[in-house]
């Protein structure tokens, strides 16, 4: 296998590039302005797509940070109680 410098493979690989794009035109079945047509629909199907698993992360995330709250707030509770037992126990102690 050769071995090429970065810059080599990069012209390499921008080349390929361009003559498969060249071909593509060359072959492909439909005009342009169809082609763009179709290119477009493809690009709002996908953006709204995208769109819609954004929402979706986004409320999950919502979701999840709503449990972790409750949960935070649980465990908070449960070492105030903890803590007063704790004191109450000391306190008797100490004047019983």
């Amino acid at each position: 296998m050769l071995k090429r410098n970065p810059v080599e493979a990069f012209i390499l690989i921008l080349a390929g590039m361009a003559v498969g794009a060249t071909v593509g035109v060359l072959f492909a079945p439909d005009s342009g302005a169809k082609t763009r047509k179709r290119l477009r629909k493809y690009a709002r199907r996908t953006a709204e797509d995208l769109w819609e698993q954004g929402q979706e992360a986004i409320e999950t995330a919502a979701d999840r940070g709503k449990e972790y709250v409750e949960t935070g707030k649980e465990k908070a509770k449960e070492a105030v109680h903890t803590v007063a037992e704790t004191l109450k126990e000391n306190f008797v102690r100490r004047t019983g």
